[in-house]
This record gives C-alpha cells, sequence and structure tokens, in this order.
C-alpha cells in the first residue's frame, strides 16, 4: 500500500496571514517598515510584502512586531519635504487630524505635515517585550491615572538657548485641556511649574515650538518638555514661588535691605515703602521652605533694628514677574544679518534601505 505522509505542520506563532506587522529590513539593526504578513513558513519565518513594494520571504519572528500607531515623543526617521531621498532622525511632536505628523528634525528643521508614508519608526526603536499569562503588563501608577499637581519642566534645546542664557517670551502651551503657564526665564536653559488642573503623564506634547506654543511668536526656540509624576499638594512641589514679607511691628515699610534664606538660599526682599513687597525666587524651593517669621535674629547683614515681618510663600510662578517686559528676546536676528543656510546631516543607522 501507498505511505500517505501527512504535510508538515504550519508552526503556531503570533501572527497569521494578513496581519499588519513593522519588521526590520535585513539586519537586526535596520529601520522598522510596515507591511502585511503573506505567509506563515514551516521554519517559523514569515513572509512579508512591504508598503513600499519590497518583499521579505523569511523574516525571523524576533525581526518582527505588531504595527503599532505612532504617538507624541515617539523617536522616528523621516523624509524631508516629502523628497524621495535620505532619511533623517527626529521626533513626533504632534498628531494631526488629517492623518499627518508635526516632526521636529534633530537637527532643528521642522515639518508641520509629514505624511505617514514619509515617516519609519526610529532603527533606536526596541520592540516591546510581550506580556505572558503570568506577568500581565499593567502601566505605572503615575501614568494611568489623571491628577491635579503635576511639575511641568521645559527645557530649551535649539543652538541658541544651549548656553543656558533663556528666553524672553512668555511661554505658554496646552497640555490637553489644561494651559501651562511658564514664561520666561532670565539666565536658564530650564524652567519649570506645576499645574493644578487635571492632567495625565502624557497630555504634554514631548516638544513645544512655535507650531504648537501659544502667543503666536515667531521665533525659532524650541523645548523639550517632561511630565512629573503626582503629588500630593502644591505646596510640596519644588518649583519657582513667590514670597512676600509683611512687616509685623509697625504698618508702614521699612529702609533696610531685607534678606533672609529659605532652605539654605537666599531671597532678596530689599526695602519696601508699603508694609508688604514680595519676591520671586530664582530658585525652587517648596512651600514650607521659609521660615514663617524673620527678625534680627534670622534676616541677613547683621541689623539690629527691631522690626519683625511675616512670610507668606506662594503657589508655583513660570518666571520672574515683568520679566517678559523687560527683557527682549535674544534670537531676534541682527541688523543686515543673514540666515545662515547650513547642511541637514543624515540619521545614522547601521543598515538603510534603498529606495
Amino acid at each position: 500500500d501507498d505511505i500517505k505522509t501527512e504535510p508538515a505542520a504550519t508552526p503556531a506563532g503570533p501572527f497569521s496571514v494578513d496581519d499588519r506587522v513593522e519588521a526590520r529590513w535585513k539586519s537586526d539593526h535596520g529601520g522598522w517598515y510596515r507591511g502585511k504578513i503573506t505567509k506563515v513558513n514551516s521554519d517559523g519565518t514569515y513572509a512579508v510584502q512591504f508598503d513600499d513594494g519590497d518583499f521579505e520571504p523569511s523574516e525571523p519572528l524576533d525581526w518582527m512586531m505588531a504595527e503599532l500607531p505612532l504617538k507624541v515623543g515617539d523617536l522616528v526617521d523621516g523624509k524631508w519635504k516629502r523628497s524621495n531621498s535620505a532619511w533623517y532622525s527626529g521626533k513626533i511632536t504632534q498628531l494631526n487630524s488629517d492623518g499627518t505628523y508635526a516632526l521636529a528634525f534633530d537637527d532643528g528643521d521642522f515639518e508641520p505635515s509629514e505624511p505617514l508614508d514619509w515617516i519609519r519608526r526610529s532603527p533606536l526603536f526596541t520592540k516591546p517585550a510581550q506580556p505572558t499569562v503570568d506577568e500581565p503588563t499593567v502601566p505605572a501608577a503615575n501614568d494611568a491615572k489623571s491628577c491635579s499637581g503635576r511639575e511641568v519642566t521645559v527645557k530649551r534645546m535649539d543652538p541658541n538657548g544651549l548656553d543656558g542664557h533663556g528666553w524672553g517670551m512668555n511661554l505658554q502651551f496646552m497640555c490637553g485641556d489644561s494651559k501651562v503657564h511658564i514664561g520666561n526665564s532670565r539666565g536658564s536653559q530650564t524652567q519649570s511649574t506645576v499645574v493644578d488642573t487635571p492632567m495625565f503623564a502624557n497630555d504634554c506634547a514631548a516638544r513645544i515650538d512655535k507650531s504648537n506654543w501659544l502667543g503666536g511668536y515667531g521665533y525659532g526656540d524650541y523645548f523639550d518638555i517632561v511630565m512629573g509624576d503626582c503629588i500630593d499638594s502644591e505646596a510640596q512641589a519644588q518649583c519657582r514661588r513667590q514670597v512676600t514679607a509683611t512687616r509685623g511691628d509697625a504698618p508702614h515699610g521699612w529702609g533696610m535691605r531685607l534678606e533672609f534664606e529659605c532652605s539654605g538660599k537666599v531671597v532678596h526682599v530689599g526695602s519696601s515703602h508699603g508694609r508688604s513687597k514680595s519676591a520671586t525666587t530664582t530658585f525652587k524651593l517648596d512651600g514650607d521652605d521659609c521660615p514663617s517669621r524673620v527678625d534680627k535674629s534670622n534676616w541677613r547683614g547683621g541689623h539690629t533694628y527691631g522690626d519683625w515681618f511675616s512670610v507668606d510663600v506662594g503657589p508655583c510662578v513660570g518666571a520672574a514677574l515683568g520679566d517678559a517686559v523687560e527683557y527682549d528676546h535674544e534670537d531676534k536676528p541682527k541688523l543686515g544679518s543673514e540666515p545662515k543656510l547650513g547642511k541637514k546631516t543624515e540619521a545614522s543607522a547601521n543598515t538603510w534601505k534603498l529606495w
């Protein structure tokens, strides 16, 4: 009798024919490209038809993952001005309603509406670990909930801001439904504030620039954004604050230069014609860092007057009051200057897909 031979069983795997995937091209460190499974091979590899027309008959599972939506903050490579040329590294800063993406390139250029066809996930991206039945993926507590009292920190990252001189505009932007007021910064590349309206950890764009800040400024500054964890109360946040001294021994002002320490750092209030005077700190402190009373026992300067002051520490502020008016923006072009034209630097990777 003839012996029947059963066909080899196709190994069970996470993907089936027609599944959408992202797969590396010809290497375990190549770029990620979108495509579709066309065959499940008996050796555990997959045939992948890429969206750009290329085909890989035996893609190993380690070089594949299920297609993931792009989100703000993802590291990607994009084509410059939708040209059919080299890839350049950057970061997603906004998801547009028309299906395009705002992309900030690492060399400082910006594309407000990059189509998906001209974006690929960065070769630096590592595919997420596959959850098991015993070890389900659980989001971090602070990322999974909305809370009031998150610290939002901006750091100026464009070339003109890397020397730490700050910025002059009144920086404001939206994070979800919350308006974040950072203000300006004199002499600091980084500025923080605490937002007291409900926010999720991913509500802010990863980068803020003229495409998404408020106020219509046309400057070339751009900022990276870091969202802090939830805090129990605004008073516990480390941030710049307004400190107010009110004279308690007399209903009028004072002539001495009032200075005292809050958590080891000096607050300069100065003299005042009125009974109260405020100063905004240039350093971070929480609501309990200042003494509640200041007199000759704890002010600086050795004055022996009988004055005494009650001290109130206010909520977090974005920048020194009045600076936005007094401090002109430092990135306005000088008279007679011409913009410098620079050559873009291509994104680095060991293996590139040829077009």
